[in-house]
């Protein structure tokens, strides 16, 4: 591979030690791009992808925590079982990865948030 995007290089030090706080495995395709990149900020627009840093910070699930979880479930989702791995900056939008099925793909919720 290249030289690594905006995030830079992931070691696989920090990558163990996320999923250890998280309390599961990453599948390998997304930790691949956490050592290769650890995060893309703006990969779209104001949207930022995490590294390992802000996988464990919980800005997403603060974000996830907004949605009422009937536009979650909508999109086909169970909070238990997604990872937010990027959001934007500017607004609501937010990006998740399904973790309980290996090698699924992200999943987006656009919706309201809920009350609160």
């Amino acid at each position: 591979m290249g030289a690594p995007v905006a995030g830079g290089r992931g070691d696989g030090g920090e990558v163990a030690a996320a999923e250890q706080t998280l309390g599961f495995a990453l599948d390998e395709k997304y930790r691949d791009f956490l050592r290769y990149a650890n995060g893309w900020p703006a990969f779209h627009n104001a949207e930022d992808l995490f590294g390992t840093r802000e996988l464990l910070v919980g800005v997403g699930r603060e974000k996830l925590d907004h949605f009422e979880q009937s536009a979650v479930l909508a999109a086909g989702v169970d909070r238990e079982h997604v990872l937010p791995i990027a959001a934007s900056r500017d607004d609501m939008d937010l990006f998740l990865r399904r973790r309980a099925v290996s090698g699924s793909g992200p999943a987006r919720v656009d919706a309201r948030p809920g009350p609160g």
